[in-house]
């Protein structure tokens, strides 16, 4: 019975990780998918969220700033051009297995990090008004 109750409580703490992770990763595409839009548009304390939701450590060096992105961005970043490629090649992909099957044979696409992740993505909200 004591066994029981610890396998329980083993799936109840993986389910709150698993739900952690997903909420931050759900947070992480919402930011990055109206960043752009609200930086290009947006005013200077809109702006000034943005960067600092980014990263850390800005060095402004002949009209160019150079930023330390956060965990989930520097991911982001390093996928882009791979899943732009992927999804803009001359024969179209039409099975979705065939797009998740490639994705999970990519090193970095297909990578299973830590299933408990310490960073936190952007704070909810951080692009509303």
């Amino acid at each position: 019975m004591k066994e029981k109750v610890r396998l329980q409580e083993l799936l109840n703490d993986t389910d709150n990780r698993v739900n952690k992770w997903l909420e931050i990763a759900e947070q992480v595409f919402d930011f990055a998918q109206d960043a752009r839009r609200k930086f290009e548009s947006g005013t200077l304390e809109e702006k000034r969220q943005i960067l600092i939701c980014l990263g850390s450590n800005f060095i402004l060096k002949d009209k160019i700033l150079t930023i330390d992105i956060k965990k989930p961005f520097h991911t982001i970043k390093e996928i882009a051009p791979q899943v732009r490629a992927l999804h803009t090649r001359l024969e179209p992909i039409k099975d979705r297995r065939e797009i998740e099957q490639i994705y999970s044979k990519n090193p970095i696409w297909g990578e299973r990090g830590d299933s408990n992740p310490q960073h936190r993505g952007p704070q909810p909200r951080a692009l509303t008004n």
